[in-house]
């Protein structure tokens, strides 16, 4: 089970994450979800202070799906890319990718490698 949040994070602090980490919990009493469920909580966010540069063939724009990890738990994503011309792509403004923080999870350090990645995947195709 994975729960985005988005936008700029409340300057509560652990506002958010507490509430879903107590539906969770909730869910679990009512046996509405297994015990032993994987959960994440993701935090996205356009308004970062991030931009990623791809290959001069690209015109610096890095490609679709592109994934850079800045910590074990934050991550950018491209989501889009300049649209294609018969001459080439089209000179636009630079593509801001998605950042993505895994906030709160209850997975195994074995788990935590794979787990993310799949997580990031989800992100990109959603």
């Amino acid at each position: 089970m994975t729960l985005h949040v988005s936008g700029k994070r409340p300057k509560i602090r652990d506002g958010e994450t507490k509430v879903l980490e107590n539906t969770i919990e909730e869910l679990k009493r009512q046996d509405l979800i297994s015990q032993d469920a994987k959960f994440a909580i993701v935090h996205l966010n356009e308004t970062h202070p991030y931009w990623i540069m791809g290959d001069p063939h690209n015109r610096y724009h890095p490609y679709e799906g592109t994934k850079i990890k800045l910590s074990s738990r934050k991550y950018l994503i491209t989501l889009s890319q300049p649209d294609q011309k018969k001459e080439g792509l089209e000179m636009v403004s630079p593509i801001k990718p998605l950042s993505v923080e895994i906030v709160n999870h209850n997975w195994t350090s074995e788990e935590f490698y794979p787990l993310s990645h799949e997580v990031l995947n989800e992100i990109y195709y959603l």
